[in-house]
């Protein structure tokens, strides 16, 4: 295996157990935007060591798509949180190949919890940073 495939492997498995890794879908405590929320602890984590890569690999692969599900959503709630919503996730996608990213993700997440308060989704709890 190159070096730099075997960093992203190891900054998963420690982003996974990081932040509870390892689910496979919502349950009753996390909704059906608990994966989703899990993938963008996952990717800010990522961004906040350093791994661009990472960081956009897991918010495009588990996270872009539910996101514009949940705009969708809250957006026939409350229009004020959707267009925030919308604005962090446009700037987290101009964000994943620029200096900013781990920011974008950290504005993003915030934005992502709003919305879930706002659907009268469960609320998972703050991303843990550094474990």
């Amino acid at each position: 295996m190159r070096r730099p495939q075997y960093l992203s492997l190891v900054v998963l498995a420690t982003v996974s157990a990081a932040c509870g890794g390892g689910d496979q879908g919502p349950d009753q405590s996390t909704g059906r935007y608990g994966s989703t929320y899990e993938a963008l602890c996952q990717a800010s984590e990522a961004a906040r060591q350093g791994d661009a890569e990472a960081a956009e690999r897991v918010f495009f692969d588990r996270a872009h798509q539910p996101l514009h599900q949940l705009a969708a959503e809250v957006s026939d709630i409350d229009r004020t949180v959707a267009a925030r919503l919308h604005e962090a996730k446009a700037a987290t996608e101009a964000g994943l190949n620029g200096d900013d990213n781990a920011e974008a993700l950290a504005r993003l997440t915030d934005a992502t919890r709003a919305s879930l308060e706002a659907i009268d989704h469960p609320t998972p709890p703050p991303c843990r940073q550094g474990e």
